[in-house]
């Protein structure tokens, strides 16, 4: 779905003045969502895991 939004944004930026589509924007976003994913997986994993041993 990242992905998705991340092209249609580009896709949105061709048409506004001053604005430019640039491949390498939906790799970042695509880079910087996978970032977030691993990070709110790993603490809902490592909070899960405090959780047991209370």
């Amino acid at each position: 779905m990242i992905i998705f939004y991340s092209i249609f944004d580009e896709i949105h930026q061709y048409f506004v003045p001053g604005r430019f589509f640039e491949t390498i924007d939906i790799f970042i976003n695509l880079i910087g969502a996978t970032t977030l994913i691993i990070i709110f997986l790993s603490k809902k994993k490592s909070n899960s895991i405090l959780n047991k041993n209370n």
